[in-house]
């Protein structure tokens, strides 16, 4: 990402991985130009008109399900997602039906090991791997560990606030943009711990009871009587007028590259989560220089809760009002949020192009970033709440050594280059397209050789609505907020489970392996 000119600043250079090794093609791609060479060239062989009529119409056919685009992706694409898709469905790894689970409790009232697998929370599809851990801070405080035992990684996850919704394009915004940006290129060291790093953020209407709860709660009774008027006036508005944002940032620990240190914290789970732990005030102090402040490291039962209200947004008023009561002065009753047990959906299924569970709908996209050069209100049309559904938008970042990063882009150039000196001197000329993603990819190495970072990301979008009706309105909206900030939404058909894990759930899901088209 680069800043360009001196009055107003802009970002750019944001570039797609380019998984492809022929002529910019990727692998079913090329298969499929070379399944239509090959028809097209065996009647020509044979020398019979009929069977050239015949192979002919096939021969464009594959050619068209190779290069023609519908909504980002070539047809040769949409049936390799097809195909999965309807493995998937076959097997009935479309549907998720939750398990009764209990969460033990220690004498101490504090969360202890489940001494049977029965006793851990139940989630769906790639969130299956997550086993809930419980360590103490510095304070003295639970924090929720999730060990993900397919990655190896271990994330614990913050509920940030900062000075503003959206980022505006002013020095303000701009400072706290450069300030991220440098705290993110801090990670990109050789053997770096930290291997994934998501923002996470939810918009939605804001629940009236729970201010109203709020409200009384904090409420003085040397508080003049106009304000409490007042604040009771607004309170009693319609709830479509208020809005609720929250943000969250979870940080992911590969075991494989911090086995030394965890091995010199005791080893084992109860060592990966010290040497985390350890790491979370540096973390704090770091993304502060953003304009980011972590409010608080989310225990377990604050996690369940955000995972719950992500899947069943319906339940977020109770638990919101559970909270309210929890936090009044004397009370004596459960603790805020809900127990682990509890985190996950009661059911779910997921269809072609709609994700149901529980009692709503969603629709998930990913964010196409724009070629042009944008400020830093960029993402204020996603940030913004809709009165409709809820909005929930995520930035996952993984951070790539000075050594690979090196090596990809060498790749990256070496391939960009040859697919540009081959059409020359088959006549072709290259396309502008390729020749700036090959000058983008220079810019990027010596940005790097300058000392600075490399990370892959991406983002992803999710509206959910508890009314099927609204489903394609809220969509519309989201698609009409996106365009006006120059974005592009595409929709992850075919896996939105896996989509709505990575947009919804602040648990550090990965990314797509390189060149993998959604």
């Amino acid at each position: 990402m680069a800043r360009n000119g001196t009055e107003a600043v802009t970002y750019s250079g944001w570039q797609r991985e380019n998984g492809s090794f022929f002529f910019g093609l990727d692998a079913i791609q090329a298969v499929f130009v070379a399944a239509a060479a090959v028809t097209a060239l065996i009647p020509l062989i044979s020398h019979s008109w009929m069977e050239l009529l015949v192979a002919a119409p096939l021969a464009g056919i594959l050619l068209l399900a190779a290069l023609v685009r519908i909504e980002g992706k070539v047809p040769a694409q949409w049936l390799r997602t097809w195909i999965a898709w309807s493995a998937v469905r076959l097997s009935g790894g479309h549907r998720f039906r939750s398990k009764p689970r209990y969460q033990s409790i220690g004498p101490d009232d504090q969360i202890a090991a489940p001494t049977d697998p029965g006793d851990e929370w139940d989630l769906p599809g790639v969130l299956a791997p997550l086993r809930l851990l419980a360590a103490e801070d510095s304070n003295c405080g639970l924090v929720a560990v999730l060990h993900h035992r397919v990655d190896r990684t271990y994330t614990v996850v913050a509920k940030v606030t900062h000075p503003g919704l959206a980022l505006r394009a002013n020095d303000q915004a701009n400072n706290r943009v450069r300030g991220w940006a440098a705290w993110l290129a801090q990670q990109c060291v050789e053997d770096g711990a930290i291997t994934r790093i998501s923002t996470y953020h939810t918009a939605e209407p804001a629940e009236i009871d729970e201010l109203a709860g709020w409200a009384e709660a904090h409420l003085r009774p040397e508080a003049p009587g106009p304000a409490v008027d007042l604040v009771g006036e607004i309170l009693s508005a319609d709830r479509r007028n208020v809005a609720e944002h929250s943000s969250y940032l979870s940080i992911s620990l590969s075991a494989s590259r911090a086995r030394r240190e965890i091995r010199n914290a005791g080893g084992g789970d109860a060592g990966a989560c010290a040497v985390l732990t350890r790491r979370m005030v540096s973390i704090a102090s770091g993304v502060l220089q953003a304009g980011v402040e972590v409010d608080h490291w989310l225990g377990p039962r604050d996690l369940a809760s955000v995972i719950r209200t992500a899947y069943a947004p319906m339940s977020r008023r109770e638990i919101g009002a559970r909270g309210i009561l929890a936090r009044r002065p004397g009370w004596s009753g459960c603790e805020p949020g809900i127990p682990p047990a509890l985190a996950g959906p009661t059911w779910t299924e997921t269809s072609w192009g709609v994700y149901e569970h529980d009692d709503s709908w969603s629709l998930v996209a990913e964010i196409e970033w724009p070629r042009t050069p944008r400020d830093a209100s960029m993402l204020a049309g996603l940030l913004a709440a809709s009165a409709i559904g809820r909005r929930q938008v995520s930035v996952l970042y993984e951070p790539i050594t000075p050594r690979r990063a090196e090596r990809s882009l060498q790749t990256d150039k070496t391939k960009r280059d040859v697919a540009i000196r081959l059409r020359q001197k088959t006549g072709q000329v290259a396309p502008e397209r390729e020749q700036r993603e090959y000058a983008v990819a220079a810019a990027q190495d010596a940005e790097l050789a300058a000392g600075h970072g490399l990370l892959r990301f991406a983002g992803y979008v999710a509206v959910t609505v508890t009314d099927r009706a609204l489903l394609e309105q809220a969509w519309d909206e989201l698609c009409a907020d996106a365009g006006s900030s120059g974005l592009v939404l595409r929709r992850c058909s075919g896996w939105l489970d896996t989509a709505f894990a990575c947009a919804a759930v602040p648990a550090g899901i990965g990314l797509p392996g390189k060149g993998q088209k959604a």
